[in-house]
């Protein structure tokens, strides 16, 4: 039944595929797509057009693309593929800039797709930060090490360190280093490029070769090098390379020269130097390190990726990684509780830069701004199962609880704030749909509804179960509601959630088969269900919703004039098409599955059947059931002589043959004393309470049953009696109903 604002109840309609409606085939087969999720995202403002919106249908890998505009949904506008390793996992989908950008766990890195005139392109996001972690190298924070390992090597150019600087930082006093192609005098001393820790006599007079040698490190040992040998001499004194606390630019001096001996004299500290200088991709850090500074340091990349991605403060966020790293580096971070930020995005290549601008190694200019890049840590955070902007804040969804991060002044890479809103966890991101000025979602134990406190503007958390469908909800199996899904009709402002109640049902095979439709008025606070019937075999199933714009676009023909002359061409008229929107009723569609022996194919759907059956030939039960009335009076018994109901007049005229159009029904049925089956025999004999008090004559079939009454009026005996009474409204197969109001005569015993 549907729950109107003005109080009464009526009879739905049918569920029915849309009008002019057509099955398109996904290609996939029945077989391979049995485990799959059907997923339904609107892109609005396509390539930056406002008069272009795509309804985004994902199956497997394939997303299907339809207008939105068209009064017909299931007109196919194109397809593209999208590479996922994982074709049943979930794809997160939000825009900007009239692009559509995609993730999922089973997406190598986030792509973007963009359209226009109908060419379609998609490619990777490689999401990039600065390396504030760098590698692990074995040494303490403050120990300056007299050899250099690639790792320690990395890091201090990670650090800001040059070569140059190195160098001179590593010079042992009084000797120099070797250098390529150089004459050298028997007797010279010199030391590596890269020091050792050792120095080394020329046994012979000659020059350097082109490359430098493989320095011994045995006391004695000699190498060959170009026309001359070289022996290893002594332990070199004073050389020394800079920690990972030893900051370059310490260095400087006021003339400036660089003087080592400015670090040198320094105390260390073990405060490591600021890192970040080398630019790394988030999940191949390894590879890009390596690109980025020539040097090879440990393995270390992430397997996992972005399963959520969000747009908002002109800003893309990622997040939903679960970290599976690979390699022993110690340092990599686990990311599964971090949210990557981009750039305030000017064009595409923005997208990815999640990172300052500035250099924070820099002596000069190292400064994070406004509108730099970075990311967000929430170390206690698991299992990212949405983000969702709302009003300054964007919300973060976990399973394991609920956090928002806001800035007053709008979020800036230097000004927000985390609060964890709540410990409750959504148990399905596609559960959560923003109604108005609040978001709701469920979880295990409760539908759960956040707004803002309009003075403070925090987060406010309710469960708008509790004391109204608690028991109902609480029957729901934790596999539909691990598989539900919501949307939002702005314009009659319910909230709806799709699931599947069926006792069989186990979420294995055709996940997304829907035969349940919670719903819930925002403006009545007050919840009800649909139950959408289903055909014993070949039968269509609801898989999802989505809302479509309150306008529709029509091609308009017309003639071309000059003045009042129509233009013409060989004698015939000269005409144009052209696109119009016009407004129209804005409307929830259900993508509908429509039965195939080969393929999976879908259409959409909606409740328009006024013949009140599902599918043309599925009838299905409206009713209301009140709760049980003791009428203020537990311990005696009573009894009604009379039930009156209001029943609005549906009848709107006559077919050909004389038959009212619309006709309606109301079966009433007393149920006493908390019975809940007719078997205990506390349950009166239905009666028709819509009925006329006297047989309307049609004057013609153009007659429109007018009988200047708007309502219908009836009485009816209850028989029975017993100390409560709950009383049932049902529907009739074919008929109308639309309960206006009821009322009950009651007497009682005058004894216990």
């Amino acid at each position: 039944m549907l729950l109107n604002t003005d109080g009464s109840r009526q009879r739905r309609l049918g569920m029915s595929y849309e009008a002019n409606w057509s099955a398109l085939d996904t290609g996939i087969s029945l077989a391979a797509g049995a485990q799959s999720r059907w997923q339904l995202f609107r892109w609005d403002n396509v390539d930056n057009d406002p008069n272009t919106s795509f309804g985004v249908v994902r199956f497997r890998d394939t997303l299907f693309f339809v207008d939105l505009f068209s009064d017909t949904l299931s007109v196919l506008v194109d397809s593209i593929s999208i590479p996922l390793n994982n074709k049943d996992a979930d794809v997160s989908f939000t825009t900007l800039n009239g692009q559509l950008i995609c993730a999922s766990a089973g997406l190598t890195y986030p792509i973007l797709v963009t359209h226009s005139n109908f060419t379609w392109t998609t490619q990777y996001l490689r999401v990039q930060t600065r390396d504030f972690w760098g590698v692990d190298d074995g040494l303490d924070i403050d120990t300056r090490p007299t050899s250099l390992s690639t790792a320690h090597k990395y890091n201090l150019f990670n650090q800001g360190w040059t070569q140059s600087k190195l160098d001179q930082f590593s010079e042992t006093d009084s000797f120099l280093r070797w250098v390529a192609i150089s004459y050298i005098t028997a007797g010279e001393i010199r030391q590596p490029r890269t020091a050792n820790g050792y120095l080394y006599a020329a046994v012979t007079s000659g020059d350097t070769g082109v490359s430098e040698p493989v320095w011994p490190t045995t006391i004695g040992g000699t190498v060959v090098d170009g026309s001359i040998i070289w022996s290893c001499w002594s332990v070199a004194s004073g050389g020394s390379y800079p920690s990972n606390a030893d900051i370059m630019s310490l260095g400087e001096k006021t003339d400036g020269s660089w003087d080592k001996d400015l670090i040198k004299d320094y105390l260390v500290g073990n405060t490591p130097a600021p890192k970040g200088h080398y630019i790394i991709e988030i999940f191949g850090r390894s590879a890009t390190r390596h690109l980025a500074s020539g040097l090879l340091p440990t393995t270390d990349y992430d397997a996992g990726s972005f399963s959520q991605v969000a747009t908002h403060f002109s800003r893309v966020f990622y997040s939903g990684v679960k970290s599976e790293v690979v390699g022993s580096e110690p340092t990599a971070p686990n990311l599964t509780g971090y949210i990557f930020f981009s750039r305030v995005v000017r064009n595409t290549a923005d997208l990815t830069v999640c990172y300052q601008e500035a250099d924070p190694t820099s002596e000069t200019i190292s400064d994070l701004v406004d509108t730099d890049g970075g990311y967000i840590v929430i170390p206690e955070m698991s299992n990212v199962k949405h983000m969702v902007p709302f009003n300054d804040q964007l919300v973060i969804f976990a399973e394991n609880g609920v956090w928002s991060i806001r800035s007053e002044g709008g979020f800036t890479a230097l000004n927000y704030n985390i609060v964890k809103v709540t410990d409750v966890g959504v148990i399905n991101q596609d559960s959560i749909v923003q109604a108005e000025n609040n978001i709701l979602y469920w979880s295990k134990a409760g539908i759960y509804a956040l707004s803002l406190d309009s003075i403070s503007t925090q987060i406010q958390i309710q469960d708008i179960t509790v004391n109204t469908i608690k028991s109902y909800y609480n029957e729901i199996s934790t596999i539909a509601k691990a598989n539900v899904k919501g949307y939002y009709d702005p314009q009659s402002k319910i909230v709806g959630w799709l699931y599947n109640a069926n006792d069989d049902y186990d979420g294995s095979i055709n996940k997304d088969n829907i035969d349940t439709e919670l719903r819930f008025d925002l403006q009545l606070e007050a919840f009800y269900p649909y139950t959408i019937s289903t055909k014993v075999s070949d039968s269509p199933h609801v898989v999802g919703a989505i809302t479509t714009p309150n306008y529709i676009t029509n091609d308009v023909v017309q003639g071309v004039y000059v003045g009042n002359e129509a233009v013409q061409a060989s004698g015939v008229d000269v005409i144009v098409t052209t696109p119009q929107r016009f407004k129209t009723t804005r409307s929830i569609k259900y993508l509908a599955t429509v039965p195939s022996v080969t393929n999976y194919t879908f259409t959409f759907a909606l409740y328009s059947d006024t013949t009140f059956h599902d599918w043309d030939t599925e009838d299905y039960s409206s009713y209301v059931i009140t709760g049980d009335e003791i009428m203020g009076d537990i311990m005696r018994s009573k009894h009604t002589p009379y039930f009156i109901a209001h029943l609005r007049r549906t009848e709107t005229g006559f077919d050909d043959s004389f038959n009212p159009v619309n006709p309606s029904s109301c079966l009433v049925q007393g149920r006493w004393d908390w019975s809940n089956d007719i078997i205990s025999n506390r349950w009166t004999k239905e009666q028709q309470a819509y009925r006329y008090k006297q047989l309307y004559v049609p004057s013609s079939s153009l007659d429109t049953f007018n009988t200047g009454f708007e309502l219908i009026t009836t009485k009816s005996k209850l028989r029975g009696k017993g100390k409560a009474l709950r009383v049932s409204m049902k529907s009739e197969e074919g008929k109308d109903m639309h309960i206006v109001g009821w009322a009950l005569f009651v007497a009682g015993q005058t004894q216990v």
